[in-house]
């Protein structure tokens, strides 16, 4: 066997590279063929994933209810696992009359919360008023949003858990 390996060392590497390219080559194009289609939690996949040329895009329809559905879920997320940027969204007022203008204060409320009912809540009933966006979830919680633009706005909240 050692003899045989000696003598034909170069045809055995020869059939090495060859079949290693041959290999690559069909791993490549198995991945490009695949590209963009690996959804491990989602049985049918809502919308196709593809790539857009420049200047190509797609339009999605929301209306108010998504975006203030938006906001809550955000707001809700951000009680929960980053409370120095939720304190950052909340109004002067609610920061005063709350908690006055403690940062501590805040972090005891927050913890008190159960995180789990945080976020599974939903919203049940809204208004909009110019701006200024009133939610209540299934909890009877209230919320008020005041939108100064797109995902830039302040909170108030009345909490009842």
């Amino acid at each position: 066997m050692r003899d045989f390996i000696k003598s034909n060392i170069r045809t055995i590497i020869f059939v090495l590279i060859l079949g290693l390219t041959v290999g690559g080559i069909f791993l490549y194009r198995y991945i490009k063929s695949n590209e963009g289609t690996y959804e491990p939690n989602v049985e049918k996949a809502v919308k196709e994933i593809r790539k857009y040329e420049a200047n190509e895009y797609v339009v999605y329809k929301i209306d108010k209810a998504d975006v203030y559905r938006s906001y809550y879920k955000d707001f809700m997320r951000l009680l929960v696992n980053n409370p120095s940027l939720a304190y950052n969204k909340l109004t002067e007022e609610t920061k005063k009359n709350k908690f006055n203008y403690s940062y501590d204060d805040f972090l005891k409320y927050v913890n008190k919360l159960d995180k789990t009912v945080l976020l599974t809540g939903e919203v049940e009933r809204y208004s909009d008023d110019k701006g200024k966006i009133i939610l209540v979830d299934n909890t009877n919680s209230s919320y008020v949003f005041y939108e100064k633009g797109v995902w830039n706005y302040t909170v108030d909240f009345n909490i009842k858990r």
